[in-house]
C-alpha cells in the first residue's frame, strides 16, 4: 500500500474524473480536487503541489479540431495562473518527441511540429515551464483500473471502438442474419467524426452482444488488427505514479521520462491470451523513450521498469479485470 498522504505539502488534482487523474487519486488523498467543469474554484487557492492530469487526452479529436484543441490548453494555462502553486506537475506524453522511437532521453530537443496533439502538449509544457516551478512527466501507454483504450484494452475488448461507415458496411455485410442486425444496434453514426461509434452499454446489454462479438473477430474486424504484431510499446503501470512523482520530487528533477522496457505486441497476446496475434496489414508502431534517471529511481539501464516487471504488472491488473 502507498502513503495516503505523500510529503507534497498542500495539494490538488487537476483532472479528477480523467483516467490517468482517477487512478492517481485511489492512491493519493489530495487536499482538492478538479475536474472540467470545476477548475475555475481553483483562482485565489494556494498549494505546495498542484498535479495536472487535466490536458484533454483523446488525441483524434485534437487533430481533428487543432484550433478547439488549443483554446482549451491556452484556457487551462490560464486558470491556473489565478492560483498560487510552490509546485506543478505536469503529466505529458510521449507525443511530444518527434520520433517517440529514437530512443530519446530527457535531453532531447526534438520535438513534434505536425500533428496537433504531440504540437500542442509539447506548447503547455513550455507554457507552464515559464509561469511555475515545474516537474514534466512524460507517460508513453499507460494502463490500470478503468483503462478504456488501447492495445491492452483492445486484447480484453476486441470490438472495434470505430468503424469508418464504408468498413461499418462490409462488415454488416459479412455478417449476414442475426448478427447484422445486433452491429446496427450497437454502433452510432457520430456526425461531428463521420464516424460509426460503438456504445458499449449497448453492447453488453444486448442478449445477443456475445455472438456478435465472436462473429466480428471470425469476420477478421477485431479490434487487435488495428495493432501489428510487431509494434513495440511501452506500457507504464499507472499504480505506480504517485511513488515516482514522489521520487522526482525528491531528486528536486524538472522532467522525468516514465520509461519503461518495451513490450512486442504479439508477444503480450501470447502472455495474456495464450493466443498468437494474428497478422495484420496495419503500420509497425514502435515505442523507445528513454530517461536518464532509471538508476537514480530504481530502474536499470535506460528504463525504470524492466520487461518482466511490465508484464508482471499487466498480468496483476489482467487478472484482477481492472479492464
Amino acid at each position: 500500500m502507498r502513503d495516503a498522504r505523500p510529503s507534497w505539502g498542500r495539494t490538488a488534482l487537476i483532472g479528477s474524473t480523467g483516467f490517468v487523474g482517477g487512478v492517481l487519486a485511489s492512491h493519493v488523498a489530495f487536499d482538492a480536487a478538479y475536474a472540467s467543469a470545476t477548475i475555475d474554484r481553483i483562482s485565489g487557492e494556494t498549494f505546495d503541489t498542484v498535479i495536472c492530469a487535466g490536458a484533454p487526452a483523446t488525441m483524434w479529436r485534437a487533430n481533428a479540431d487543432p484550433v478547439r484543441d488549443l483554446a482549451n490548453l491556452e484556457s487551462l494555462v490560464n486558470t491556473l495562473t489565478r492560483a498560487r502553486i510552490e509546485r506543478l506537475v505536469l503529466i505529458s506524453t510521449i507525443a511530444v518527441l518527434a520520433d517517440p522511437a529514437a530512443g530519446a532521453d530527457e535531453t532531447t530537443t526534438e520535438f513534434e511540429t505536425t500533428l496537433a496533439y504531440g504540437r500542442h502538449r509539447r506548447w503547455l509544457e513550455t507554457a507552464l515551464a515559464e509561469r511555475f516551478r515545474t516537474l514534466i512527466l512524460r507517460l508513453p501507454a499507460v494502463f490500470g483500473p478503468g483503462l478504456r483504450k488501447n492495445f491492452l484494452f483492445d486484447l480484453r475488448h476486441p470490438m472495434p471502438a470505430f468503424l469508418k461507415p464504408d468498413r461499418f458496411e462490409i462488415l454488416r455485410a459479412r455478417l449476414h442474419g442475426g448478427p447484422a442486425g445486433t452491429l446496427q444496434t450497437v454502433y452510432i453514426a457520430d456526425t461531428a467524426t463521420g464516424l460509426m461509434t460503438l456504445d458499449r452499454d449497448a453492447l453488453s446489454d444486448h442478449p445477443e452482444g456475445a455472438a456478435l462479438i465472436e462473429a466480428v473477430v471470425d469476420a477478421g474486424f477485431s479490434a487487435t488488427a488495428f495493432t501489428h504484431p510487431d509494434s513495440r510499446f511501452q506500457f507504464y503501470g499507472l499504480g505506480s505514479l504517485a511513488d515516482d512523482i514522489s521520487a522526482a520530487v525528491a531528486l528536486d528533477l524538472d522532467l522525468l521520462h516514465l520509461a519503461v522496457e518495451p513490450w512486442r505486441a504479439g508477444d503480450l497476446c501470447e502472455r495474456l491470451t495464450g493466443r498468437p496475434l494474428a497478422l495484420s496489414e496495419a503500420p509497425r508502431r514502435t515505442e523507445d523513450m528513454r530517461t536518464l534517471h532509471a538508476e537514480a529511481l530504481g530502474g536499470i539501464g535506460s528504463y525504470l521498469r524492466s520487461r518482466e516487471q511490465v508484464i508482471e504488472a499487466i498480468q496483476t491488473d489482467w487478472d484482477a479485470g481492472c479492464w
